[in-house]
């Protein structure tokens, strides 16, 4: 029945669209849809800032790692709430044809304290008591302080700490992942930025090398020229065409990995703001930024937050070694009620405390050797956690210096470029001024043309290696999402 009906509507469906398009052939007003149009996505001079905002939209990280976050955030709170007061209820009624019906309610409140203080009140409330002849309620406070084993704020804080411990990490975890995507981010943009600028330069340069060629052939014909001449402005503009061929390709894997970078599709339409930094300034001393790396490197705030762990285990295990002394006190609240009188009240009711006892127990552990075994390794493992971060500090503070020099090289380098390529440009201008007067060939003007080229690309790429040697550093520092105006949130 079902590939019948099937069958009837693909049969009604062709008719249909048959009949629709004889009607569109016979009337020339017929109104036809165009096909769907693709969807392009267009971005127009598009800074660093906003290329950084489109990555941290389109990244499915981001989101996941927000999650991660908060569920770690939810552990502190249910850590938290443990010292909160804690309330739990049931009731119950049975219905017997025949007799009274009975009903029964239980509830029960705790409440834990950070010095190891537990508190719990039971009470059993009869709510027909009156009716049903000398029935009770009752209620019993139970209050158990530990004074050796078990007290005190470091031990019984410990779920709290490793709770917000985890949550530390996660929450790093998620600032360094952030950083990184903003860093490769930041390096895309500027390896398409350079792409683009060098493909330009590179086609300057491809258009002088056949300006050079094709006047290297008229000066041969006319004979001004040698053959041998007249090869070297070919193989130069070979060579310029391959590299203007090499560039392109270039160019192509670069936008891709800048657009999977941002996680727009491939086809979108997008422009740069094509502008450099104009000021490279230098940096006198590592100092600053070292300091506020010992604050905010992730490295760093990782291993503090994994050492708490560390030395909770250290506070357990010293714990399990005491002795066990706990104090506790009991006692129960009756309120009796007799049957009622002929004017609908009891006739008697009363309330007393009952069973008031306190009890003290002493446990003493003999040769308690595997939690000796325990605690000596849980002190060495946080006698290491400390050397590894000492480690660590040190190491910091040789990265950040490199960092610095590293940073300082590049901008002398800049100014090194910049004043190169100020000179060439000189030696292009007297070139060009030669050849106007016959005293230079096309092919010396060429070459210079493509010392220049190299000039300015050799700067375009320093200005990068700046730039990303700046974001490194700043990674180092935890600076970075500042730096560019992100802030997170948990």
């Amino acid at each position: 029945m079902n590939n019948k009906t099937l069958i009837i509507s693909v049969a009604l469906i062709i008719s249909a669209n048959t009949a629709t398009a004889n009607v569109c052939q016979q009337d020339r007003h017929c109104f036809k849809l165009p096909p769907p149009a693709e969807y392009v996505p267009t971005y127009n001079k598009l800074t660093v800032k906003q290329a950084i905002l489109i990555a941290l939209e389109n990244n499915q990280n981001v989101e996941s790692d927000q999650m991660s976050v908060s569920v770690a955030k939810l552990a502190v709170d249910n850590a938290y709430y443990n010292f909160a007061p804690q309330l739990s209820a049931d009731a119950s009624a049975a219905f017997t044809k025949g007799s009274t019906p009975t009903y029964n309610a239980y509830s029960q409140v705790t409440l834990n304290t950070p010095i190891g203080t537990s508190l719990s009140f039971e009470y059993t409330p009869k709510f027909l008591a009156p009716y049903q002849g000398n029935v009770a309620s009752t209620g019993t406070v139970v209050l158990a302080q530990p004074l050796l084993q078990g007290f005190g704020l470091a031990f019984n804080e410990i779920g709290l700490t490793d709770a917000y411990a985890t949550y530390q990490v996660g929450a790093l975890t998620f600032k360094s992942n952030m950083m990184t995507l903003v860093q490769s981010t930041i390096a895309n943009y500027y390896s398409y930025l350079i792409s683009l600028y060098n493909l330009e330069q590179n086609r300057e340069s491809l258009e002088a090398a056949k300006l050079a060629a094709d006047n290297a052939k008229m000066q041969v014909k006319v004979g001004q020229l040698a053959q041998s001449q007249l090869s070297n402005a070919e193989a130069s503009l070979a060579q310029q065409q391959l590299s203007f061929k090499e560039q392109e390709n270039a160019l192509i894997q670069n936008r891709q990995i800048f657009l999977t970078t941002l996680g727009i599709p491939f086809n979108s339409n997008i422009t740069l703001d094509q502008t450099l930094p104009t000021s490279y300034p230098s940096i006198k001393s590592y100092k600053p930024y070292y300091l506020r790396a010992l604050q905010n490197n992730i490295n760093i705030l990782t291993q503090k937050a994994q050492m708490v762990n560390v030395k909770n285990n250290v506070i357990s295990a010293k714990n399990a070694r005491k002795w066990t002394l706990t104090l506790s006190a009991t006692f129960n609240v009756i309120g009796q009620s007799s049957a009622i009188t002929a004017n609908n009240t009891p006739a008697n009711a009363t309330a007393a405390v009952s069973n008031p006892g306190v009890n003290l127990a002493l446990i003493i552990p003999i040769r308690a050797v595997d939690t000796k075994a325990t605690l000596i390794s849980d002190e060495i493992s946080l006698a290491q956690q400390q050397i590894n971060l000492a480690v660590t500090e040190n190491t910091l503070r040789q990265t950040i210096k490199n960092a610095v020099i590293s940073l300082n090289l590049a901008r002398d380098r800049i100014l090194v470029r910049q004043q190169q390529i100020v000179l060439t440009r000189d030696s292009v201008r007297n070139a060009e001024i030669k050849l106007a007067y016959g005293q230079a060939a096309a092919l010396e003007m060429s070459e210079y043309r493509q010392n220049l080229t190299n000039s300015q690309i050799a700067l375009g790429q320093t200005e990068v290696n700046y730039i990303n040697t700046k974001v490194g550093l700043l990674i180092l520092s935890g600076d970075l999402l500042k730096e560019y105006g992100i802030a997170l949130k948990y």
